[in-house]
């Protein structure tokens, strides 16, 4: 199992990016993957389907502590990612509405269209128990970053999801 980082103590600069193959980039961080926990945000809509995958979005609030730096952190990377790759263009996982303000668009693990994750609480939780609205923390990574000759992106895929009943 890999080790949880902590995103405050993370240099983006000493990321090392490793080629798999022509499309596909695994990112490392002292031989570790990039794998976090964020502090507790506000799931947006609850699990949503797009494009055949599970998402889900959430919602940052700079009010809340933890935040503004989840939110930095995730920006330097991106960027880092940028500069790296050298592409013209590299999709960001923080998406920005007028109405709701920004949201980590997160990776729902799923096999054959069942949801897979673990869900930490004191309750019998399930998939289906995250709505719109609901509070918990995740703990996500990056598994890889796929670019082509112009463009570029990458997926924060969840691991766990720990409710705020058991933090």
């Amino acid at each position: 199992m890999d080790e949880v980082l902590d995103y405050n103590n993370i240099d983006v600069k000493e990321i090392f990016l490793k080629r798999t193959n022509r499309i596909f980039t695994r990112p490392y961080y002292f031989g570790k993957t990039i794998r976090i926990v964020t502090p507790e945000m506000k799931c947006a809509f609850g699990i949503e389907k797009e494009y055949g995958k599970y998402i889900m979005k959430m919602r940052f609030n700079p009010t809340i502590e933890g935040h503004s730096e989840l939110y930095d952190f995730i920006k330097r990377l991106e960027y880092f990612f940028y500069k790296s790759l050298k592409k013209n263009t590299f999709k960001s996982n923080i998406k920005t509405h007028y109405k709701y303000g920004p949201q980590l668009v997160l990776k729902v693990p799923s096999i054959k269209d069942n949801i897979n994750l673990i869900i930490v609480d004191k309750k019998l939780r399930i998939p289906s128990d995250i709505v719109e609205g609901s509070t918990f923390r995740c703990e996500i990574e990056i598994n890889t970053i796929w670019s082509n000759a112009v463009k570029g992106t990458y997926k924060w895929v969840v691991k766990k999801i720990y409710f705020d009943d058991c933090v």
